[in-house]
């Protein structure tokens, strides 16, 4: 790969860039190509974003914020942070991507990647941001200061939020350094927990889409057990800690589903049942209805000399278990809990029941 120069080459349109694709600055800067062009993603509407961003702007009036810098990564207690919440993206590829909200004037998300992914990031958000660029090569700071000289903040007051609000974690040093360096003049203000208010108060939309998720979850359970007929059995396959509320909440609903279709039910926590009876979950007789759980993780363990985290090794064994089965035609459904595990599962409990009653 051609190394990243120092002045950026700037957006590539698709009549420059459609014979360079091999080239990775300007497959790196395209704009304005047919990629994704025909995608659809579930969004709120441009007056919910509007509203939001009203709510936000006025908060930057009352603490004197010219911009705030948002963050929002894949981490359990992050799960997209205030990106998420501005943009309707949730990154997945790197520690945070950032979006800067200037109190007048354009938001701008500064995304992990270019090229394709870049061009799908903007097909996505486009309902709420219109400028989306990329860190080139993992410059955020670069690519902020560029956005905030833009917008005349050399001297400005600008907020910067948690990636991580529950552990209070920030952007990391190269990133803040990288500010302070090309914005000598400017102040940044580490703020506190600063959505916090603003997203507890639910607007009529936001109230309107948790219903329809938990018609949409109760409805898929009702689809996955009417499937069960005599001499078939119930699996849950659990890639959640064993602990003891987690098998309280999981046994609740074996007995549901036995008890209303008088069939053979059974439990495993993964990914250690792959050995045993997740062989014949996926070799034996087309018999089984399964429902996998999994969740994100509260707590990971690295493992020295390698980019693999435990908690990664376990989502991929649950991803290739739940692709094997729908490989060879197994009636299955996957649950995944984005925070709470324990009281997704006590919710999921509550929502079988209602669909077995």
């Amino acid at each position: 790969m051609t190394a990243q120069p120092r002045v950026p080459l700037g957006p590539q349109p698709w009549e420059v860039v459609r014979h360079k694709l091999d080239q990775a600055l300007p497959f790196a800067n395209m704009r304005g190509t047919p990629y994704y062009r025909d995608a659809v993603w579930e969004q709120f509407s441009a007056k919910e974003y509007a509203r939001r961003y009203a709510a936000l702007r006025d908060k930057m009036r009352a603490h004197k914020l010219d911009a705030v810098i948002a963050a929002g990564g894949p981490s359990h207690w992050s799960f997209g942070a205030g990106v998420l919440w501005l943009t309707g993206h949730v990154e997945w590829h790197a520690l945070a991507s950032y979006l800067i909200v200037p109190l007048d004037g354009e938001p701008t998300l500064v995304y992990s990647m270019g090229g394709t992914h870049a061009e799908a990031v903007r097909r996505q958000v486009s309902v709420a941001v219109q400028d989306v660029r990329h860190s080139r090569n993992g410059r955020y700071g670069e690519v902020m200061v560029e956005r905030l000289k833009e917008l005349k903040l050399e001297h400005g007051r600008i907020g910067l939020m948690e990636i991580d609000p529950r552990h209070e974690d920030y952007m990391p040093v190269n990133q803040y350094n990288a500010l302070r360096t090309g914005l000598p003049d400017a102040e940044f203000v580490f703020t506190k927990s600063f959505l916090h208010e603003l997203l507890v108060i639910h607007s009529q939309e936001e109230l309107d889409c948790v219903r329809k998720a938990g018609v949409l979850c109760q409805r898929a359970m009702e689809a996955m057990v009417a499937r069960a007929k005599p001499g078939d059995y119930f699996a849950l396959l659990a890639y959640i800690a064993r602990s003891q509320s987690h098998t309280e909440s999981l046994q609740r609903i074996r007995s549901l589903v036995r008890q209303r279709f008088r069939v053979a039910t059974c439990l495993g926590f993964g990914p250690r049942f792959l050995h045993s009876t997740g062989q014949a979950y996926k070799g034996g007789p087309n018999t089984g209805v399964f429902l996998q759980i999994t969740a994100h993780h509260t707590q990971d363990l690295t493992i020295p000399r390698y980019k693999a985290s435990f908690g990664i090794i376990e989502a991929a064994q649950a991803r290739g278990d739940f692709e094997v089965l729908a490989e060879r035609d197994r009636r299955a459904l996957r649950v995944h809990f984005m925070r709470d595990a324990g009281a997704g599962l006590a919710m999921l409990a509550d929502t079988v029941e209602r669909a077995l009653a």
